[in-house]
């Protein structure tokens, strides 16, 4: 048990929302794609896989690139594609120590998460939990690390 612990830990501390690493043909691939989408559901989600590409690599683009994905996904009320583009930007914005938009963008993804995809709602949880990290502030980050073990306690059928 212990040692399932340990790697729970370590998985949430590494964050269910982080980045892909991706190569340069593959974004390139990507943004190839986006072309032939011009607004649509696929755009949305091509959207969304270009921002967590360039999250490590160029967080501006990455926020330029969600932000792009989270508008049209409202526009066209694609609420998954809005959940997905919130969770990324969420993401790079903890990166950047841009707060107030990475707690707005948080809370906003948690909110929607609660409404439209339940199994989501640890990732919002656990972007929360590296946001309070990365201000410094462990006994908030700590809280909610200890929501996310225990919404994954949830998805562990005893």
């Amino acid at each position: 048990m212990i040692t399932i612990l340990l790697i729970f830990i370590l998985f949430i501390k590494n964050g269910f929302s982080q980045g892909s690493v991706t190569t340069q043909n593959q974004r390139d691939s990507l943004t190839n794609q986006l072309k032939a989408h011009s607004s649509d559901t696929s755009r949305v989600m091509i959207l969304y896989q270009l921002c967590r590409a360039y999250s490590l690599i160029n967080p501006a683009k990455a926020i330029q690139l969600g932000e792009e994905g989270l508008n049209l996904a409202r526009k066209i009320d694609f609420q998954i594609g809005e959940l997905f583009c919130l969770e990324a930007t969420s993401f790079v914005y903890s990166l950047t120590g841009s707060w107030e938009k990475g707690f707005k963008a948080t809370y906003d993804a948690l909110a929607l998460a609660k409404k439209i995809a339940t199994g989501r709602e640890a990732i919002s949880v656990n972007t929360m939990h590296l946001l309070y990290d990365k201000l410094g502030d462990e006994k908030e980050a700590f809280a909610w690390m200890k929501k996310t073990y225990q919404l994954s306690l949830s998805w562990i059928q005893v």
